[in-house]
């Protein structure tokens, strides 16, 4: 063979070769990946990842590369929204991590425009405190419903956090029954319709959908209490004490399943019963400041002054210059014939 006919024969290989100089680090990336379960594995395989592109890559393992890439600063951003707030030291350092959160998502959909959660969790950062705001959020998420490739999950969530962000009712509606249509057997989808059928005031096909919740997800305890608050408004007060009590044979030391129970007792003119329940609240946490006003509440219907005005009092201790507190005040005072006392309470 002439060394002219080598030589053609050999550029081609070396070329090759020179293309994929990164396949080494790719291959070591990928396995890291493979086992990555802390945030320096996480660090490595972008590390590794990026060296591999630096090098070079053939057409195929380059596109590969940028989507495990692109998943592993997704991965590390959600992540770093996950401990967001967990023993932040300073202002200093909750904005270089939230910042070191939208880098990585600002590279992940540089990476591939068509990922879905990147927009996702750049929706949830943007609606967190120090976030960019709702209107930033509702652009990303309107970014997923549009993707073709975002599969089902990713749509129905994207939907379900964008009808929280619709200020219209019906609208937040269409968004939740698109959900709904999405994911027919997640839980926390069909529960989301049902309390915003509840808020719509369309009692019983939000009972509906609120018992398909239950019956997807029978250990939640929020669903039941939304149950009861349904079924009181529809003055089916039995079935609303059997959801709560349900909720507190699940959660036994949530206080919220037994402020809901003691307003069902009210709503009923159960008032003795409603006073039994706010008072074992109150014996676990007795600087429950809404527990004491709307106990203060069921005193004043009862008749019992001071023990309403003894309840507000407290309030204000812990919390002073609360408004309604203040304000429930200057009208137990009035009612007491204070007059001048409940008009410098307001002033």
């Amino acid at each position: 063979m002439s060394a002219a006919l080598f030589i053609a024969l050999a550029l081609p290989i070396s070329a090759a070769l020179a293309d994929n100089e990164g396949r080494e680090d790719l291959d070591k990336a990928t396995e890291a990946k493979l086992t990555a379960d802390s945030m320096d594995d996480l660090n490595e395989v972008i590390r590794l990842a990026e060296s591999a592109l630096e090098k070079g890559l053939d057409e195929s393992n380059a596109a590969f590369a940028k989507k495990l890439l692109a998943s592993t600063y997704i991965q590390r951003a959600q992540s770093g929204i996950d401990n967001l707030f967990v023993a932040v030291a300073s202002m200093d350092d909750f904005r270089n991590r939230r910042k070191a959160i939208v880098d990585d998502l600002n590279k992940a959909v540089k990476l591939d425009p068509n990922e879905p959660q990147a927009y996702l969790l750049t929706a949830r950062l943007d609606l967190m405190p120090g976030g960019a705001g709702p209107k930033s959020a509702r652009d990303a998420l309107d970014k997923v419903v549009a993707l073709e490739n975002a599969d089902a999950a990713a749509r129905a969530n994207a939907l379900v956090l964008r009808a929280g962000l619709q200020e219209d009712a019906e609208k937040k509606l269409d968004d939740l029954n698109e959900a709904v249509r999405l994911l027919p057997h997640n839980a926390a989808t069909v529960r989301a319709r049902g309390l915003t059928l509840a808020d719509m005031n369309k009692l019983e096909p939000a009972l509906a959908d609120l018992d398909k919740a239950i019956s997807l997800d029978p250990q939640d305890v929020p669903t039941y209490e939304a149950k009861a608050i349904v079924l009181a408004a529809l003055e089916r007060f039995d079935e609303a004490i059997a959801a709560l009590q349900r909720a507190i044979e699940l959660a036994p030391d949530a206080t919220g399943p037994l402020v809901q129970l003691a307003r069902v007792h009210i709503a009923r003119k159960k008032l003795d019963d409603a006073l039994a329940v706010l008072d074992k609240v109150l014996e676990s946490q007795p600087d429950n400041v809404a527990v004491l006003l709307l106990r203060s509440g069921v005193y004043q219907e009862l008749g019992k002054k001071e023990q309403a005005m003894a309840d507000v009092d407290k309030a204000l201790e812990i919390q002073p210059g609360l408004i309604v507190a203040i304000r429930t005040r200057a009208l137990l005072l009035a009612d007491a014939e204070r007059y001048d006392e409940a008009v410098a309470e307001l002033n």
